[in-house]
C-alpha cells in the first residue's frame, strides 16, 4: 500500500473519530477519583472560534471530576484581549480565572499582574526545554504550554522516488559533466558505506537535504519535469517562515539592552546564505504568499517548500479530498551550513492563571488538566500539536513539527522588544532585496536596544 493511502486512512480515521463522538473515549476522564480544589466557578477566555466544543467538552469532564467546580468556558473578541482581561480584573467584574494567551505576550501579562507562578514540581516530566523557556519570564515558569506552531520543510515524495529510482536524468554542469545525480549519489552512499551499490541503493530519506548546501547541489543536478516549476520556493514576505535562517544565532530576549545581541558573526553568515538564495532560486516577494504556495505544491508544481502547521493541515485536507495527487512527506528545515544551526520560530499557545483569581488552586487544576491529561486526543480533534512531550504523536505531521519544535525558538516576551517580529520582517526584506547585511543587522540591533533604554 502507497504512503498516501496509509495517509488517507489516517486522516479518514481521525475524522471517524470526531464524527461518531470522539469525546465518548474519553469518558475515562470521569471515572477517575475526585480532587480537592474546593468549590469555585472559573470564567475561562479564549479567542479562537474553532475551539470552543473542544473547550466546552473537557469543561463538562473537569467539572464532572470536581464537585462544586464549575468551569465556564467564554469566547471573547480578540482585537484588545490582554487590555480587556487586565480592565475586568481590575474593576473586579467578570474578569476570567483562566484564560489562553500566546507565549509572546507572557511578559505584559506578567508585569501586569495577570499571572500566577506554576510551582507544580511535575513540568519538566510533561514538557520540554524548549516548551518551558516559551513559557517562562523572569526566571518564572508562569503559565501551561498548551499547543504550538511552527514551521517545516515539506516535500513532493514523487519526485524525489523518481530520481532515487534512476528515472529522472541529472543536467550537465557548466563543465559538461552529465553524470546522473541519483547515480552519483548512490556511489557516495556505497563508499562511505562500505558495501556494494546494490547494498547501498539510494533512497527517498538520502535525497532529504540536511542543509542549505545540500539543497544547491540538488538544484545544480536535477533535471525537473515540466510540471516543477520550481526545486524550492517559500513565502520569503513572512518572518515567520524566514526566521530559522537566524533563530540560532541572535539573542534578542532578555531583561535589559545588555542582553540583546543580534548583529552576531552567525547571523551575518546566515543572512549570506539566504540572500544567495536569490541566485538559485527566483522568488518574486510581490507574486507569493503562503496560500499560493501550497497551491502550486499541490499541483506539483513545487519539490520542496516550508509551511507552518496551519497550511500543512491544509495539505493533509487537500489530499483528503483527492486535490493532492502525489505522495509527500515532512521534514525538518534544512540547517543553512554544516556549522550553522537553524532555529524555526515557534509560538506556544499557553494556559495562564490570572494573578486576580480567588480560586488559584482549583483554577491550576484546570489549566494542568487541559494542558496534560486531556490533551491526549488535542491533534485528533482540533488539528493542533501539543507542546505537551508525553504525548504520542501519531501522524507524520504530528512527529516531524515536533522534532522542529524542539529546536525551535520563540520570540521576545519582553514588552520593549513587542515590534522585533516586524522590525525582524524588515530586515529580511531588505537583505533579499541585495541591501548590506551588516548595516541592517546593526540598523535592527540598535533599534531593539533603543527600545530596551526606553523601557
Amino acid at each position: 500500500m502507497s504512503k498516501g493511502i496509509h495517509r488517507v486512512f489516517a486522516i479518514l480515521l481521525a475524522l471517524l473519530v470526531i464524527g461518531c463522538g470522539a469525546f465518548t473515549y474519553l469518558d475515562m476522564y470521569v471515572e477517575k477519583e475526585e480532587e480537592e480544589v474546593g468549590s469555585a466557578t472559573l470564567r475561562f477566555w479564549y479567542t479562537d472560534s474553532s475551539m470552543t466544543s473542544y473547550y466546552n467538552n473537557a469543561a463538562s469532564y473537569f467539572n464532572k471530576r470536581h464537585e462544586g467546580v464549575t468551569v465556564v468556558p467564554v469566547l471573547v473578541d480578540s482585537a484588545e484581549y490582554l487590555d480587556d482581561i487586565y480592565n475586568a480584573s481590575v474593576a473586579g467584574s467578570g474578569y476570567p480565572d483562566i484564560y489562553v494567551i500566546s507565549d509572546s505576550s507572557l511578559g505584559k501579562a506578567y508585569l501586569a499582574g495577570l499571572t500566577v507562578p506554576v510551582t507544580d514540581d511535575g513540568m519538566e516530566e510533561q514538557f520540554s526545554q524548549v516548551a518551558l523557556t516559551a513559557v517562562t519570564y523572569e526566571e518564572k515558569i508562569i503559565g501551561y504550554p498548551f499547543y504550538f506552531d511552527t514551521s517545516t520543510l515539506v516535500y513532493n515524495e514523487t519526485y524525489l522516488q523518481q530520481i532515487a529510482n534512476g528515472e529522472t536524468a541529472a543536467t550537465g554542469d557548466e563543465d559538461g559533466d552529465t553524470e546522473e545525480y541519483a547515480e552519483a549519489e548512490a556511489e557516495q552512499e556505497t563508499s562511505e558505506n562500505g558495501g556494494t551499490e546494490e547494498e547501498s541503493a539510494l533512497t527517498v530519506e538520502d535525497l532529504i537535504p540536511e542543509t542549505v548546501d545540500d539543497l544547491l547541489a540538488l538544484a545544480n543536478n536535477y533535471n525537473a519535469p515540466e510540471t516543477v516549476e520550481s526545486l524550492f520556493k517559500w513565502d520569503v514576505n513572512d518572518v515567520f517562515y524566514n526566521y530559522y535562517f537566524v533563530g540560532a544565532q541572535m539573542i534578542v530576549d532578555g531583561s535589559v539592552s545588555s542582553d540583546v545581541d543580534i548583529n552576531t558573526e552567525g547571523a551575518i553568515s546566515c543572512l549570506e546564505i539566504f540572500q544567495e538564495l536569490t541566485e538559485f532560486f527566483y522568488i518574486d516577494p510581490d507574486e507569493v504568499d503562503a496560500d499560493s504556495i501550497l497551491e502550486e505544491f499541490v499541483e506539483g508544481k513545487i519539490l520542496f517548500t516550508i509551511m507552518d502547521t496551519d497550511h500543512a493541515l491544509q495539505l493533509e485536507e487537500a489530499a483528503l479530498e483527492g486535490a493532492m495527487e502525489y505522495d509527500y512527506g515532512y521534514s525538518v528545515i534544512p540547517d543553512p551550513s554544516g556549522s550553522l544551526a537553524g532555529a524555526a520560530l515557534a509560538v506556544t499557545q499557553t494556559v495562564v492563571v490570572n494573578g486576580y483569581t480567588e480560586y488559584a488552586e482549583a483554577a491550576s487544576a484546570f489549566a494542568k488538566f487541559l494542558t496534560c491529561e486531556y490533551a491526549a486526543d488535542l491533534y485528533a480533534n482540533t488539528g493542533h500539536v501539543s507542546a505537551n512531550s508525553q504525548v504520542e504523536k501519531t501522524t507524520e505531521l504530528e512527529q516531524v513539527f515536533s522534532r522542529e519544535y524542539e529546536r525551535s525558538t520563540c520570540l521576545p516576551k519582553n514588552p520593549a522588544a513587542g515590534n522585533f517580529w516586524m522590525l525582524l520582517e524588515n530586515t529580511f526584506s531588505n537583505v533579499w532585496d541585495g541591501e548590506n547585511i551588516e548595516a541592517e543587522l546593526l540598523t535592527l540591533e540598535d533599534a531593539v536596544k533603543a527600545q530596551y533604554a526606553v523601557e
